[in-house]
């Protein structure tokens, strides 16, 4: 999937639909962020990792592919039941999202993560 998003640099609306995928891993999840941190012409992007073993790490190289992509306009992460994460990286995330200008509409699940204290889900 990296590599065909790679070839699309004048891609503008990306959807990912990896609910339930136990054996996407956390290389992958950084492949996929690497290949979108160059598709500068995105302006809406949604992925769902429900219930997939999203990790800190995982979570984090989507962050840095978000950083980069200054024309955004629209984001939805669902990321449900994902016992990996931690404040943290949640954390991380939402200070890139505040980052962001162009940025309109962002919908952010994180419903079912055990490891985020009530306070980071409600911050949100």
């Amino acid at each position: 999937i990296a590599a065909a998003i790679k070839q699309k640099a004048s891609l503008e609306t990306l959807i990912l639909n990896f609910e339930e995928c136990k054996n996407i891993t956390e290389k992958g999840i950084a492949d996929l962020s690497d290949s979108l941190k160059d598709i500068f012409s995105l302006k809406n992007i949604e992925l769902n990792f429900t219930s997939c073993q999203t990790t800190d790490r995982a979570l984090m190289s989507i962050n840095k592919a978000l950083s980069s992509l200054k024309e955004l306009k629209t984001l939805s992460l669902n990321m449900r039941n994902s016992d990996k994460l931690s404040d943290l990286a949640v954390n991380n995330l939402n200070e890139t999202l505040g980052k962001l200008n162009k940025l309109e509409s962002c919908f952010l699940r994180f419903r079912g993560c055990k490891w985020l204290s009530p306070k980071m889900t409600t911050e949100l």
